[in-house]
């Protein structure tokens, strides 16, 4: 554990860990197509430049969404697959010993047809996976769930984002405009850990921390559920 992630492995019992692999492999899912990872729409790395070593190259991947939650409701193109999800909820819920509120879940997949061919190991625009909203005394976190053993992962960087933003209060949530990402995106990030993808592994950080999904050269393609959600502050 790290002050500011929790890596943990073995994280679902194997039932339940074979059970969300069968869910996610199978048929039963709706997908939505976007054109890359985080609707950056770019390869341009003239925006910002990283720390990273030589086996890392930028390179932004079209990328498959099934949608479980979204905005803290049940998406109804998967509702039927929903309850599937739950026990990974739950075990987040008693692993922090805390309440968790989900405001969103969903699978991402990239196709290893549509990666680019390349010996290094791949990263996309560096990001957070939603441009935050502030709600007093709770703490927003992300999640990823590694579903295979693959030669990527995360890379979770130092940098996070900008609280220089306008707020709008709505209902005593703070909540920030959606920018372009290349308009809070730090023109420099330092690498803080690399992730590799575990099958059964669990990544939990801060919400507001930029971190890159990576993919690299495979016969199969990449699939992680990503999760995000509060906890009240103790």
């Amino acid at each position: 554990m790290n002050s500011d992630y929790i890596i943990k492995d073995n994280f679902l019992e194997i039932s339940e860990f074979e059970k969300i692999k069968e869910i996610t492999y199978s048929n039963n899912l709706n997908w939505t197509y976007h054109h890359d990872t985080v609707g950056a729409k770019s390869d341009d790395m003239s925006s910002f430049s990283t720390n990273l070593e030589d086996i890392f190259e930028y390179s932004e991947c079209e990328q498959f969404v099934a949608s479980i939650i979204n905005n803290s409701e049940v998406s109804i193109q998967n509702k039927f697959n929903a309850t599937y999800f739950e026990k990974l909820v739950i075990a987040i819920s008693l692993m922090l010993n805390k309440e968790i509120f989900i405001e969103r879940i969903k699978i991402n997949s990239n196709f290893y047809s549509n990666i680019k061919n390349s010996n290094k190991i791949l990263f996309s625009t560096p990001h957070i996976d939603i441009n935050n909203s502030f709600r007093e005394n709770f703490t927003s976190l992300s999640a990823i769930f590694y579903l295979q053993n693959r030669n990527d992962g995360t890379i979770l960087f130092n940098e996070k984002q900008s609280d220089i933003q306008e707020e709008k209060s709505f209902e005593g949530i703070q909540i920030r405009p959606s920018p372009n990402i290349f308009d809070i995106l730090p023109s420099f990030l330092t690498k803080k850990e690399y992730i590799t993808s575990v099958e059964n592994r669990l990544v939990v950080f801060p919400t507001n921390l930029f971190h890159s999904g990576c993919y690299s050269q495979s016969d199969t393609s990449r699939f992680i559920i990503n999760l995000n959600f509060w906890v009240k502050n103790d």
